[in-house]
C-alpha cells in the first residue's frame, strides 16, 4: 500500500513538475515577445524623432536663406525645449556665429563617421558645455540654388526621454541607450538620479 501511494506521489510529481515547467517556458516566450515589442516600439520612437528634428532642421533652413541678415536670427535665437544651440557657417568662412554668442568652430565636431538622418550629416556623439551627451546635424542653407552656408543644430540626448514610454517593461527594466561608435550610455535610466551617463561605457556596465 505504501508503495502505491509513494508511485501516486511520484506521478504526481512527474505531472505538476511537467505542467509548472510547460507553464514557465511559455511564460518566458510570452515576456521575451513582450520585450522584443517594446523594444520595438522605442527604436521606432527615436528614429521618428530623428526624422522630425531633420525635418524641422530644414525648414529652419528655408527660412534662414529668405533673410537678409541671417546671422541676427541666429543671435537672437533663444532655444528649446529640444535643441540647445544653433549656429551658422558662411561659406567659405573658417568660423562661424552660434546662438550662445561663443564662436562656431566646425572642427570640433566630428561627422567622420558619414551618418546621415534624413538626408543630413549627423556627427558622433559627444558631451556639451553643460555636460550631457548630445549630437548635432548640419544641413545646406541655399538661395537661388547656391549654398550660402550651412545650418548646425545641436539636440541632446536627454529631450528623448520625454518621448518614450512611461514605465518601461511594466516598470520591472532599466533603460539605456549606447552610442554604438563610442559605446557611451547617452541615455541614463529614470530615476537614476545625478549619476551621469556619460560616466558609463559597455565595459563599465
Amino acid at each position: 500500500m505504501s508503495a502505491l501511494v509513494i508511485g501516486l506521489f511520484c506521478v504526481l510529481g512527474i505531472v505538476v513538475f511537467s505542467v509548472s515547467r510547460r507553464i514557465t517556458t511559455e511564460m518566458s516566450a510570452s515576456a521575451i515577445s513582450n520585450l522584443g515589442e517594446s523594444l520595438d516600439l522605442i527604436q521606432g520612437t527615436i528614429e521618428t524623432i530623428f526624422r522630425m528634428e531633420a525635418e524641422h532642421q530644414e525648414l529652419m533652413a528655408e527660412e534662414l536663406s529668405a533673410l537678409e541678415a541671417p546671422e541676427e536670427y541666429v543671435r537672437g535665437w533663444e532655444g528649446n525645449s529640444t535643441m540647445a544651440r544653433i549656429a551658422l557657417l558662411e561659406e567659405g568662412a573658417s568660423d562661424g556665429i552660434s546662438s550662445t554668442e561663443e564662436p562656431f568652430w566646425v572642427e570640433e565636431l566630428d561627422f567622420s563617421g558619414e551618418k546621415t538622418i534624413g538626408g543630413l550629416s549627423i556627427s558622433r556623439s559627444y558631451l556639451n558645455h553643460m555636460g550631457t551627451w548630445a549630437y548635432t546635424m548640419k544641413c545646406p542653407v541655399e538661395r537661388d540654388g547656391q549654398v550660402i552656408g550651412t545650418l548646425y543644430a545641436e539636440y541632446i540626448y536627454d529631450t528623448i526621454d520625454q518621448s518614450l514610454p512611461d514605465g518601461f517593461y511594466n516598470k520591472q527594466a532599466s533603460l539605456y541607450i549606447m552610442d554604438s561608435q563610442s559605446q557611451r550610455f547617452v541615455l541614463k535610466p529614470k530615476g537614476m538620479g545625478k549619476r551621469s551617463a556619460g560616466h558609463l561605457n559597455l565595459a563599465d556596465f
